[in-house]
């Protein structure tokens, strides 16, 4: 399950990026069905208090991380990525 945190957005700027990712950046990847987007409200500085968001992405998959890293450098170049491996997703019981 890919899950694409932000992090440091005003929430209307998230809130266009996630529909963004859901119906223009992924919506043909056989993986969608199960990405989700997490809006971290948040201010992200650095020392001297310049403003700093970045994306973070979470997957256990890395042939998928790769290929959504790829794919949201090239769409949302001016914005820092992150990516943490999950070693292991346990799915909620039905």
């Amino acid at each position: 399950m890919p899950d694409i945190e932000t992090h440091g957005l005003k929430r209307e700027v998230a809130e266009a990026l996630k529909s963004d990712i859901f119906k223009k950046y992924f919506s043909d990847k056989p993986y969608i069905g199960e990405m989700v987007v997490t809006i971290v409200p948040s201010e992200v500085t650095d020392v001297d208090g310049r403003k700093q968001p970045f994306l973070r992405l979470l997957s256990s998959d890395p042939g998928e991380a790769d290929e959504i890293l790829r794919t949201l450098e090239r769409k949302i170049p001016d914005i820092d990525l992150e990516y943490v491996e999950i070693k292991k997703f346990i799915p909620k019981k039905q």
